[in-house]
């Protein structure tokens, strides 16, 4: 294709290749899904929750689907007026022992704050926060169960069961043997619970979540996990099978494990949600905001390929946050994991995370001739996408038509809408 004078065709080439199809996919594909993880507690001059909303979403208006540490119906009410379609609602740990020793009562009060919101938003209830991870020392393990239980029966009994489902955030490090993929296999210390956990979400159509941080593998292991390996560039074979990255082969170890402890948690019986992902970008050499732009770029190629579900952590830096004693974070780098910083200034330009709409993909992408003052220039992949709440954009070789049109009507060379081309 013809690209501007003063603009490189490797440029707009790359640009093709890296960003169109995330692009295109985001509209797209119905059958698979990127929220992101929504918080602004341990902000120390936090924004209210409709403040941090409408913020995140002026920047980044592709979510609709979102997943909190709180059931505060501040929260929900936030994300609720921005479009927010569905969200995981999530129960701190420390509550855990109430919902489940005190019968049904804690477990309804929960059931019935969230009732009015289930008429406008699909919702889903995380029972805990990484409940059985290793730092806990086992403290909410007698709680789980119990809880889980009692939030089952508290919305049945409120007519919800079909309509809001439960599920348990998982620890990836949960799995005792993780490489090669196939002899996945969870810790024999909660085997048995996960066993018994996984078949609840397995008989209420709901979804086994885990947590998986390509970022954390690769700091615990660099001698054999390399940056790119980590960033979800480079593919891995091993037992005559080709994954295409490294999350790819941990979702296949979960995976494993899950057919370990019963030949019916399928993908169809028992789905896989990743309900955290990131990169951090301050407190390693290696924790850039360009690695972490490279890695949100590929694990939301995924999601659009329909290889997973996935939430991104998190929408914004937390200030506030520490590090976990006896694991491998730092406290730098637990606070530097935000889409963006906690001014509000977005971090990444992913066009991926800018737009929301349905798009017509038929011809894989049209060519369009732009008439302009000094050159027409005719654009490849081009697609015509409805952003709601009613305007339609072109984009092109992942630029908008209107940063196209203003490039070739200027006399003089423009700013790159993204210099980098990974952006």
């Amino acid at each position: 294709f013809f690209s501007f004078p003063f603009l490189s065709f490797m440029m707009l080439k790359t640009r093709v290749i890296h960003v169109v199809t995330l692009l295109a996919l985001q509209f797209c594909n119905t059958a698979a899904w990127v929220g992101v993880n929504f918080a602004v507690q341990e902000c120390p001059n936090p924004p209210t929750p409709a403040e941090a909303a409408n913020t995140f979403t002026d920047a980044y208006a592709a979510f609709r689907r979102y997943k909190t540490f709180i059931y505060d119906a501040a929260y929900l009410s936030a994300l609720q007026a921005v479009g927010a379609t569905h969200v995981m609602v999530g129960i701190p740990n420390e509550e855990l022992a109430g919902i489940s020793n005190n019968a049904n009562s804690q477990a309804n009060a929960i059931v019935n704050a969230l009732k009015p919101f289930a008429q406008d938003m699909e919702l889903s209830i995380a029972v805990g926060t990484q409940p059985l991870a290793p730092w806990w020392n086992g403290v909410f393990a007698p709680h789980l169960v119990g809880a889980l239980t009692n939030l089952r029966q508290a919305l049945r009994d409120a007519g919800l069961k079909d309509s809001i489902k439960v599920t348990v955030p998982f620890v990836y490090n949960m799995l005792a043997v993780s490489y090669p993929p196939a002899d996945g296999a969870f810790s024999s210390e909660y085997g048995n619970m996960i066993h018994v956990i996984s078949r609840m979400l397995r008989d209420d159509g709901s979804t086994f979540t885990v947590n998986i941080y390509p970022w954390f593998t690769y700091r615990a292991n660099p001698q054999d996990i390399s940056l790119d390996y980590a960033l979800l560039k480079d593919e891995h074979t091993v037992g005559g099978v080709t994954y295409e990255n490294l999350m790819m082969v941990q979702v296949a170890a979960v995976r494993a494990a899950l057919l370990r402890l019963d030949p019916t948690f399928t993908e169809d019986g028992l789905p896989i949600v990743v309900g955290e992902t990131g990169w951090p970008t301050a407190g390693h050499v290696d924790a850039t905001v360009r690695n972490a732009n490279t890695y949100i770029r590929n694990v939301v190629r995924l999601g659009n390929d329909g290889k997973i579900n996935l939430y991104l952590f998190e929408a914004f830096d937390e200030e506030l946050k520490q590090a976990l004693p006896g694991t491998l974070q730092d406290s730098v780098e637990e606070k530097n994991f935000g889409l963006m910083y906690e001014n509000g200034t977005p971090k990444f330009s992913l066009l991926a995370l800018k737009y929301s709409g349905d798009c017509d993909l038929e011809g894989g992408g049209k060519e369009i001739t732009f008439f302009c003052q000094y050159q027409d220039v005719v654009m490849e992949y081009c697609y015509k996408c409805f952003v709601p709440p009613a305007h339609e954009v072109i984009i092109c070789d992942g630029w908008t038509e209107e940063e196209i049109r203003a490039q070739c009507n200027s006399p003089v060379p423009l700013p790159s809408p993204s210099p980098d081309p990974d952006l």
